[in-house]
């Protein structure tokens, strides 16, 4: 599953950089849906635990519903703070600190989780 997320982020890098131009608005759309469709894809393959109520039903799918709405909000304020100050390589790299730090946190969560009992 990491494999396939990672290309289709790559994919669609490779056609950002072919199309040319400014700042795609659609990749906050994007991004959000390729997290929602990771986390998804996580939930699936987590072992399924009895439920002790309605309640806990439904925590996968609204875990899923916030990370996607969590990366929508942070790259529209990514974008907007972009458009605002012009861009330039300031703006470029706290995107890319941002990014780093964002996979660092995924991973260490992974880690932790995947070795928890």
């Amino acid at each position: 599953m990491p494999w396939g997320v990672a290309l289709v982020g790559a994919a669609y890098a490779v056609f950002l950089r072919l199309r040319g131009g400014g700042v795609d608005s659609n990749a906050l759309y994007v991004s959000a849906a390729l997290i929602a469709g990771a986390e998804a894809a996580y939930v699936a393959l987590q072992a399924r635990a009895p439920a002790a109520d309605s309640r806990t039903r439904w925590d996968a799918p609204a875990r899923v519903v916030a990370v996607a709405f969590a990366a929508l909000l942070g790259g529209g304020i990514v974008l907007v703070a972009s458009g605002a100050t012009g861009g330039g390589l300031a703006v470029e790299a706290i995107g890319v600190a941002a990014a780093v730090i964002s996979v660092a946190a995924v991973v260490l969560v992974g880690a932790r989780t995947r070795d928890a009992p």
